[in-house]
């Protein structure tokens, strides 16, 4: 009779284990499931310089996240565009999007007039960061937090 009580209660044991496994391998692909994906920068050479914040890389239009660089076609713009070109010509750029590890988390949208906001860096040197120290551009701290904003000073900017 002793046998038979603990063979029932190994029995149990086991089964008990068994829902709990089950519930454990459940409960860890839900939250596999609803996890949200990281995207893989974007990475590859500068296909076109749009603007002075405004590039094409690997096909997707970036547009750097934290700073306000002039238009093309403003004052200062060609000089930012210019600069822009020469920081990126022939160079493998590297851009993290918002959301994804930018100066920009938690403060910008994804996207800005269909383009993907980011960071984006040559080398490990920040974009933003060397159009900022130029005089090209200037912080934007709504969205950068401040990020930038050590870095220029007003009597350097172009525009």
């Amino acid at each position: 009779m002793l046998q038979s009580i603990i063979r029932g209660r190994a029995a149990g044991g086991h089964r008990q284990a068994s829902f709990l496994l089950s519930q454990a391998l459940c409960l860890a692909s839900l939250l596999t499931i609803a996890a949200p994906a990281m995207a893989e920068p974007i990475e590859g050479p500068a296909d076109h310089v749009i603007d002075g914040d405004g590039l094409v890389v690997d096909g997707t239009e970036i547009r750097l996240c934290g700073i306000d660089a002039p238009e093309a076609r403003r004052p200062g713009g060609p000089e930012a565009t210019v600069r822009l070109r020469e920081l990126v010509e022939g160079r493998m750029v590297r851009c993290v999007r918002v959301g994804e590890g930018s100066v920009c988390d938690g403060r910008s949208r994804e996207t800005s007039y269909d383009r993907v906001v980011a960071t984006c860096f040559v080398g490990g040197r920040d974009l933003a960061a060397d159009l900022v120290r130029g005089g090209y551009a200037r912080d934007w701290p709504r969205f950068s937090g401040g990020a930038y904003g050590g870095l220029g000073r007003p009597e350097r900017w172009r525009f």
